[in-house]
C-alpha cells in the first residue's frame, strides 16, 4: 500500500519520474489498478460470504469502537488544522484540509458501514 501512495505521489512531480527505470514506471502505473482489483475482490468475497450470528455481533462491536476512535482522530486533526497548526514546524495547509475531509468522508462511510451491520445483526436471527 505505500508504494502504491509513493507511486501515485510522483505522478505529479514528472522531473522525478525520468530517474526511475522502465520497469519501476510501469508498476507504478499498475499498482493502483492491482490494489483496486484486490479491493473489488475482497468486497466480492465478503458479500457472498454467510456470516454466523455471533460473528456479525462482534463484527458491529468493532465497528462502532472503530468509529469512535475515528471520530476522535477527526476532532483532533480538525482542531490543528482550524488553528493553522503549529507554525514554527508544521504548520496546516491545504494538503492538510483536503485530508481533514477525506478523514470526515472515511468517518461517514464507517458509521454507515457500522450501522449496516448492526441492522445485519437484527436480521439474522430471523
Amino acid at each position: 500500500m505505500g508504494y502504491v501512495a509513493v507511486g501515485l505521489a510522483y505522478w505529479a512531480h514528472p522531473g522525478a519520474l525520468a530517474a526511475f527505470p522502465a520497469a519501476e514506471l510501469a508498476w507504478m502505473a499498475v499498482s493502483p489498478i492491482a490494489l483496486a482489483c484486490a479491493v473489488a475482490a475482497a468486497a466480492t468475497l465478503v458479500r457472498r460470504t454467510e456470516f454466523s450470528p455471533r460473528l456479525l455481533a462482534f463484527e458491529a462491536r468493532l465497528g462502532t469502537v472503530a468509529c469512535a476512535v475515528m471520530a476522535v482522530f477527526l476532532a483532533g486533526c480538525s482542531c490543528w488544522v482550524a488553528t493553522g497548526g503549529q507554525r514554527s514546524l508544521f504548520h496546516a495547509g491545504l494538503i492538510d484540509v483536503a485530508g481533514v475531509t477525506m478523514m470526515a468522508l472515511a468517518f461517514g462511510i464507517a458509521q454507515r458501514a457500522a450501522r449496516t451491520a448492526w441492522l445485519g445483526l437484527g436480521f439474522a436471527g430471523r
